[in-house]
């Protein structure tokens, strides 16, 4: 079963670097714009949680807040609960620039999965997601070794 691990990995790879010529166009990395949809849709985000999150280090996210916030697309602001904790925000330029690249983005994709009936897979990795989200959830509560 390892071997859908590894599928996964070179897919998700894959499809980033077929994307990439979508966001150079828009002056961002793949994972700029990972970043960018992460808050979209979360809404406030601790900057430590989108790293971890991401699996890149503190001061790779520093990097990418610094040209996304440059670009008006986030804000950081300080936590008032916890005065060490960085919370990034929506922009000003966010939504406008998020709804253009997601149409963009969504061409592109749908043209590369043309031939292929991608419904039972979208929705068996949904709930992959799920289950392993719970799963995450029990180990972090201590209920697996």
């Amino acid at each position: 079963m390892i071997q859908i691990i590894e599928i996964l990995a070179r897919v998700n790879i894959k499809l980033l670097k077929y994307l990439s010529p979508l966001y150079k166009r828009k002056g961002l990395s793949s994972t700029d714009f990972i970043v960018l949809w992460k808050v979209k849709k979360k809404g406030v985000y601790r900057a430590t949680d989108i790293a971890k999150e991401m699996g890149i280090t503190p001061s790779t996210i520093t990097g990418i807040l610094d040209r996304l916030e440059k670009k008006g697309l986030l804000l950081r602001i300080h936590d008032s609960k916890d005065r060490r904790s960085v919370l990034v925000k929506e922009g000003p330029s966010l939504d406008n620039f998020i709804c253009e690249t997601i149409v963009e983005a969504n061409k592109v994709v749908n043209e590369l999965f043309m031939d292929f009936d991608i419904s039972n897979l979208l929705n068996d990795l949904e709930n992959l997601d799920k289950f392993l989200e719970m799963k995450e959830g029990e180990v972090q509560d201590g209920k697996r070794n």
